[in-house]
């Protein structure tokens, strides 16, 4: 069974806690919760009310846990009783709980990134955001107007559990509490805007991101630019000191306008450090240049709303407009 896969090589203890679950106001549904305190005695009632109370979300977390594609409540029930019965899954729950029982600081974070959302984009509902025990599938879902969030992915890069999964440290790094709100708030924005995003290379691409990035300068503005763009401090200083060095490495290496994804995935995805650069160069460089491109071009254009921002699809323009040289 998919969930547990990563714990196959576990030898693990477990010890019960007393947990109380506590929904916040801010819509957010505390489902790890809901389903490790369930029975056998009451899971069917529990599995309805969640199939009402969440909607397209219970079924996806069914199928994904489970494998089972499958109407039969009894077949998931079974599978799910077996998962947060599994003492391995026990263990990642309760630590799960002890490290998040107090949601607050997180809540609060929720409530002013999309208060400052929607200032900017008053159309855009404010998501019910469901927190879970993903099995460590996911960090970050976005569903419609719902978001849920794979507590498991955010234990710290500290976290034994990582090391069992024999994570590498660029990954380890990543799973750190205060990445959830950039995490969030990325998905959030990639789920309303890439349906306009014409991708055609690289370039493309790379100003995408920067828009996004520039979206989380607005409305994640009390986190530092390293934090949003996932980066340590001293990745963010390798970056700024070797920018004109990026740019004109995509450039010599006719980067920009490639249209072979695995030429430049490294460039946006997270990976040990950027292909072709020194092992001390962060991944991702092109959130960082885009952001760059993005930032220069709205200073010169500063009439020009956010909305119309992410609606521009012309990425030439964009870097001819925003003078960009560093």
């Amino acid at each position: 069974m998919k969930f547990f896969f990563p714990f196959l090589l576990f030898v693990l203890c477990s010890c019960e806690i007393n947990k109380t679950v506590i929904d916040s106001d801010f819509k957010i549904y505390r489902f790890e919760n809901h389903l490790f305190n369930s029975t056998e005695l009451d899971f069917i009632e529990s599995q309805k009310k969640w199939d009402v109370e969440l909607g397209a979300f219970s079924n996806s977390y069914y199928s994904f846990m489970t494998g089972v594609n499958s109407s039969s409540d009894s077949l998931i029930k079974n599978q799910l009783l077996l998962f947060i019965n599994n003492k391995d899954m026990r263990e990642v729950y309760d630590t799960i709980y002890n490290k998040f029982k107090d949601f607050s600081n997180i809540k609060n974070q929720l409530d002013l990134a999309f208060s400052e959302n929607s200032q900017i984009f008053p159309r855009q509902p404010n998501p019910k955001i469901i927190t879970m025990f993903s099995g460590f599938n996911y960090g970050v879902v976005v569903q419609d107007s719902l978001i849920s969030i794979g507590l498991d992915f955010y234990l710290g890069d500290n976290s034994i559990f990582y090391d069992r999964l024999g994570d590498s440290a660029y990954l380890k790094f990543q799973k750190q509490e205060k990445f959830i709100l950039p995490n969030i708030m990325e998905a959030w924005y990639d789920s309303y805007f890439s349906i306009h995003h014409k991708k055609s290379n690289f370039l493309s691409e790379l100003i995408y991101k920067g828009k996004i990035m520039f979206l989380l300068s607005k409305t994640l503005s009390e986190h530092s630019l390293e934090d949003r763009l996932r980066y340590s401090q001293e990745e963010l200083s390798w970056c700024n000191e070797n920018e004109a060095f990026i740019w004109k490495f995509l450039i010599e290496n006719n980067l920009l306008f490639s249209t072979r994804d695995k030429e430049y995935r490294s460039y946006l995805n997270h990976s040990p450090f950027s292909k072709g650069m020194t092992t001390e160069s962060p991944s991702r460089v092109a959130y960082f240049i885009g952001y760059e491109i993005v930032k220069k071009y709205m200073s010169i254009n500063n009439d020009i709303s956010l909305n119309e921002l992410m609606l521009q699809d012309d990425y030439m323009l964009i870097l001819n407009q925003s003078k960009y040289k560093p």
